[in-house]
């Protein structure tokens, strides 16, 4: 599972640390694994994670920094939630 979604063959798995998309060729028993080409495969327990730490998405997550008292910042993470709802 990855942020409520089963996690199947051949889908498409963002790497955080990597910075770079893989496709998922193994998943069962609580894991799954995910090619990245060139021979590099990893496996990420469910939730994504590595060692106890969230590497895997199913897009990259993009992050913005807010900066300090940023009036904005309310405004931003509203259209954000609003767009995750539609």
């Amino acid at each position: 599972m990855l942020d409520g979604f089963p996690v199947d063959l051949g889908d498409n798995v963002f790497d955080l640390l990597l910075a770079n998309t893989g496709i998922v060729t193994a998943s069962g028993g609580g894991l799954f694994s995910v090619s990245f080409g060139a021979g590099q495969t990893l496996t990420y327990a469910d939730g994504g994670s590595i060692a106890g730490r969230r590497r895997a998405y199913w897009r990259n997550p993009i992050l913005t920094l807010p900066q300090k008292n940023d009036p904005q910042w309310a405004l931003l993470q509203s259209v954000v939630d609003a767009i995750r709802s539609a």
